[in-house]
Order: structure tokens, then sequence, then C-alpha cells
């Protein structure tokens, strides 16, 4: 077994997590979030505390997503065709991360495959309803 040392021979600080049945929570010292993953979705937390979120909770959060994915193929599609020549198949989105900045809030990441590079569309959802929307890289 190795342990981890770095160039000034200190140990790294385990990072420190909570195992559920369903997913396990980590904590991130240098961006100061918690995040887990659940259903091959990451969930980030932006704060030092966090009180565990129930199974039922993510699936909420998961729902209202899917519930706008009609509406996320046809932005999807319209942000594809605004790069011309380049090609960037609007098939392949899918649900990469979820923030949750509050209880009834979040934003969504909507990432593709490599013809996407470092695009993205993100959505903001209060209580289930977009709030705003935005393409970027």
């Amino acid at each position: 077994m190795l342990n981890v040392v770095n160039m000034f021979g200190f140990k790294k600080k385990p990072r420190s997590s909570i195992k559920t049945d369903s997913y396990t929570v980590v904590y991130d010292r240098k961006k100061n979030f918690w995040s887990l993953e659940y259903k091959g979705v990451e969930f980030t937390y932006a704060q030092a505390s966090i009180e565990l979120p129930k199974v039922e909770i993510l699936e909420l959060y998961l729902s209202w997503v899917s519930s706008h994915k009609d509406y996320i193929d046809k932005n999807v599609r319209n942000m594809c065709k605004g790069w011309g020549n380049v090609f960037i198949d609007p098939t392949k989105w899918h649900l990469a991360l979820i923030d949750v900045e509050s209880l009834d809030r979040v934003s969504a990441m909507i990432l593709g495959d490599d013809t996407w590079g470092d695009m993205g569309y993100d959505i903001w959802l209060e209580n289930g309803v977009i709030k705003n929307e935005g393409f970027g890289d």
C-alpha cells in the first residue's frame, strides 16, 4: 500500500465523506462544497455543512429536469445549428450535474459527447419551473 505524499513530504488529508445506502457524499476542501453521485448524475452543494439529502429529493430534482426533456431537446438542437460548418451532435446530450442552491432551487448542467467540446447548456429551475437558461463554453 502506498502513502500519498506531496512534494514537501506531507500526507494528503483524507477527504471527508459520508456513505449511505444510496450514495456517498464527499467534501472538497479546496472548492468548499459537497458532492455525490446518484444515478450517474453529480449533485453538488456549495456549503460547508450539509443535511444528507433524501433519495426522494434527488428523484424530485431528476424529475424536474426530465419533465422538460422536449424543451431541452429543442433548445439543444437550436444551439447546435448555430455553429455553422462545425458538427455538434444534438442527440448526445445528457444531464451531467445538478447544483442544489436551496431546497426548491437547482441549476442543471447539460453536456454532450466529444463533438460538443466544452459547450454546455444550463437551466435554472425553481420548484420544477425553468427560471433561466443559457448556452456557454
